[in-house]
């Protein structure tokens, strides 16, 4: 039952892994535009309009968005390069 179990949390492990590359590499096809008509990141319309305090939301909620993006495209790709000669066997 033990070698059963720690195959079954090797194979979650190792799943975890390849969604965190797959993620990662998704966010970086998408990185210019993911924003673009979402309106919690979509600025662009506003921009020049008189609501300052909702243009200002809208570009922090954008950076934070951006910066936990990196995070995991950071993430993602370092397991990549860790598991690279891995990933065809």
């Amino acid at each position: 039952m033990v070698i059963l179990a720690e195959k079954k949390w090797i194979h979650q492990k190792w799943d975890d892994a390849l969604d965190k590359m797959i993620q990662a590499f998704e966010y970086v096809i998408d990185f210019d535009e993911y924003w673009l008509d979402d309106q919690r990141y979509d600025y662009t319309d506003i921009m020049f309009g008189d609501n300052k305090e909702l243009y200002e939301s809208i570009v922090e909620n954008k950076r934070m968005e951006d910066i936990r993006r990196l995070e995991a495209i950071n993430d993602g790709l370092q397991l990549f390069a860790k598991y690279y000669m891995s990933l065809w066997w």
